[in-house]
């Protein structure tokens, strides 16, 4: 089976039935967490890793980086990446450009992996640094600023952007923002507060930011910005922790995943198509002291986190794997082509376009499953198929994600 791109004006066609890519209204596909969802069972990082603090998670190339710093009085920073047709973890590397007493961020920006941190010990300062290959790394570089726990990461039309919150018993929170990487702007307060670091996410052509209270308030709030500069009032959501939430904007819309209030160390996770409406908590298996960590990485999604209480391995899941509803999977590229048109826009290699097929899964295997898409290179997917079975009378849903915006089209083809 194959997905064929045409130029411009012509339909895009599924060749197992000759099914035509018909014009459509962008997507709505709501999220429900009434629906009965599960996670993959957890699985321990390999490469010898261990941590105090939540590990970071970010794809970059076609490998997901996990960043983390080591485990009691050691401070140092170590990386290590899974490389998913290999299905395992390289061991631990030592990241030599600094050390940190919270847990790193990481993100991809502008063709670079950057990984910021705050300093060792009683030290305020937030510094970073970014490698081209995730091989070899800059020189770490100070940003005005200080903070007492993790700074955090995202990129956003064109820029690159680092939130904290202040040193020490100051609550308040702030962000520098970079075109380039290299030369910031000045900090710029945000409304709200924090006793934990927040966390940002690109979605749906907004950035979010999402944070836990203030001092004992455990409850979790949100703003955005369509512009970097003017944010929406906090709102609240559902569920408390006592530890940083992570923001992740994936298919289907923007997930949120935080451990318990106090010390409860389940986890769970909400999730919003359109960043105001949110489902209610889900529980996640596993257990954690300090928050988890989300990342989107070859159609799934992955949440990681570091043990309970005194436990320093780190662990990770993916899902959620929901009966009944529509899931995805990207796979490996296999050819490099030009650029795919749905209603009238054009998608192109240079907005790393993710082009997905999707399918109803039944319990317990989906009946098909595959994906298309593109990456910075030009490079697509190829579909890979399962037993589809025409008497489940499944749609076949092609959902267009542009991760540059976060926005998605989608359109279905009957069972056939």
């Amino acid at each position: 089976m194959r997905m064929t791109f045409y130029p411009p004006l012509r339909p895009v066609m599924l060749t197992l039935a000759v099914l035509s890519f018909a014009s459509t209204a962008p997507a709505t596909a709501s999220a429900n967490a009434e629906v009965a969802a599960s996670w993959t069972a957890q699985k321990q990082i390999g490469g010898g890793g261990e941590s105090s603090n939540h590990p970071s998670l970010t794809a970059f190339g076609d490998n997901l980086f996990a960043v983390w710093r080591g485990a009691g009085n050691d401070q140092a920073l170590y990386y290590n990446n899974y490389v998913g047709s290999k299905n395992n973890w390289t061991n631990q590397t030592w990241l030599n450009t600094g050390g940190s007493s919270e847990a790193p961020a990481t993100t991809a920006f502008g063709n670079r992996l950057y990984v910021a941190w705050k300093g060792a010990g009683e030290d305020v300062r937030m510094f970073y640094t970014s490698s081209a290959d995730g091989v070899n790394w800059t020189g770490q570089t100070a940003v005005g600023g200080g903070t007492s726990d993790s700074p955090t990461l995202a990129a956003f039309n064109g820029r690159l952007y680092m939130a904290w919150k202040g040193a020490g018993t100051d609550p308040g929170m702030f962000y520098i923002s970079s075109a380039d990487g290299v030369n910031w702007t000045g900090q710029t307060a945000v409304g709200g507060g924090t006793s934990t670091s927040p966390t940002l996410a690109a979605f749906n052509g907004r950035l979010f930011m999402a944070w836990k209270g203030a001092g004992e308030d455990a409850r979790i709030f949100y703003n955005s910005t369509t512009d970097g500069v003017n944010w929406t009032g906090q709102t609240a959501v559902g569920g408390g922790t006592s530890s940083s939430p992570t923001l992740a904007a994936f298919p289907g819309g923007l997930y949120l995943a935080w451990k318990g209030a106090g010390d409860d160390p389940r986890m769970f996770y909400a999730v919003s198509t359109d960043g105001q409406a949110w489902s209610g908590q889900t529980g996640v298996g596993g257990g954690t002291s300090d928050g988890p960590t989300l990342a989107g990485y070859h159609g799934d999604l992955y949440l990681a986190w570091k043990g309970a209480g005194a436990d320093t391995r780190m662990f990770y899941s993916t899902g959620p794997e929901i009966d009944n509803a529509d899931v995805s999977h990207k796979l490996e590229r296999y050819q490099t082509g030009s650029y795919v048109t749905i209603q009238g826009q054009r998608f192109t290699p240079n907005n790393q376009v993710d082009l997905y097929l999707s399918g109803l899964r039944t319990s317990p295997a989906p009946r098909y499953w595959g994906a298309v898409g593109t990456d910075a290179n030009g490079g697509f997917s190829y579909i890979r198929w399962g037993d589809y079975d025409p008497a489940q009378q499944n749609d076949l849903t092609v959902l267009v994600t542009d991760r540059a915006s976060g926005g998605s089209i989608s359109h279905s083809f009957p069972p056939f």
